[in-house]
């Protein structure tokens, strides 16, 4: 109870009026192996409710408990990636597809796919499949230097929590609350590298994993001459939430290998119009 009293706390640092209260409680089983027993000690510390919960708010239980969902599964499949590429460095095929978020049209999708998908666009498949990319990456995730690392103390304390839209790029929340998620420590990392005279850049990409890739954003150095992925905030998520250690995916490893850059900052990859549509990163392992 006490470690729900906490999560409750510090759930409650977000304000109300940025809740949508839309799961129910035989969704929330159902989804996020949260059975009504856990509902009822969340409502009794105080979580924020009607008659229904807010989505985030329960996607960030799930996580901090434990339970099995498909966020952690597909978390699950992230580090035995990595374990696999901290062994030797092997081909990934990622099927690129999309679907479409109007049903105000006729016929097929004309899709409208950003610049950095265009390279893959060269084998198309059936259905709404955009095009196959095939990622060999050479490099195998690398230890950050000690003194490198040393420079983002400020952040030590910094939780991964998922948050409303209106949030994830409000730096003052994250200093005061000491709350974040992917794309704003990435900022707080340039911020604090650029202030140090490093070369940095926000990168935006995929965590390449089977059987699906996932979209993210980190930060990346420029260390003898070569682009180090920068990511302190996932490793430590995933030490809170039970899905890995310290000794298996440490905070100053650098995940190369397993990130791929697409771009520089979170865009929106395929359109339909003026409809943003959801894209589908399908991943398997050439043999």
């Amino acid at each position: 109870m006490a470690e729900l009293q906490r999560l409750v706390d510090s759930l409650r640092s977000i304000p109300n009026r940025y809740r949508a209260f839309t799961v129910s409680p035989a969704d929330a089983e159902k989804r996020l192996g949260l059975e009504a027993h856990i509902l009822d000690q969340l409502v009794a510390a105080g979580l924020p409710h009607t008659a229904y919960f807010d989505n985030n708010d329960l996607e960030n239980v799930s996580l901090y408990l434990g339970a099995r969902s498909p966020r952690h599964a597909a978390m699950m499949c992230w580090v035995r990636s990595l374990r696999r590429s901290l062994r030797t460095p092997v081909p990934h095929e990622i099927r690129t597809s999309a679907t479409c978020a109007s049903s105000e049209h006729r016929g097929p999708c004309a899709f409208s796919v950003h610049p950095a998908l265009h390279p893959y666009d060269t084998t198309p498949g059936d259905g709404n499949e955009l095009g196959r990319l095939l990622v060999h990456s050479s490099h195998v995730p690398t230890l950050i230097p000690e003194h490198i690392v040393a420079l983002f103390a400020e952040l030590s304390d910094v939780a991964f929590y998922l948050l409303p839209a209106v949030l994830r790029d409000d730096v003052g929340f994250l200093r005061t609350n000491r709350m974040g998620e992917c794309s704003l420590m990435a900022r707080e990392l340039v911020r604090i590298a650029r202030q140090s005279g490093l070369e940095v850049r926000t990168s935006y990409g995929l965590i390449v994993s089977v059987p699906f890739s996932t979209t993210h954003t980190w930060a990346e150095l420029r260390i003898d001459g070569v682009w180090m992925p920068v990511d302190l905030l996932l490793p430590r998520a995933l030490h809170a939430w039970k899905i890995t250690t310290d000794q298996v995916w440490p905070e100053r490893l650098s995940p190369r290998g397993l990130f791929h850059r697409l771009t520089a900052t979170a865009e929106p990859l395929v359109a339909h119009g003026d409809a943003l549509c959801r894209v589908s990163f399908s991943t398997g392992i050439v043999s």
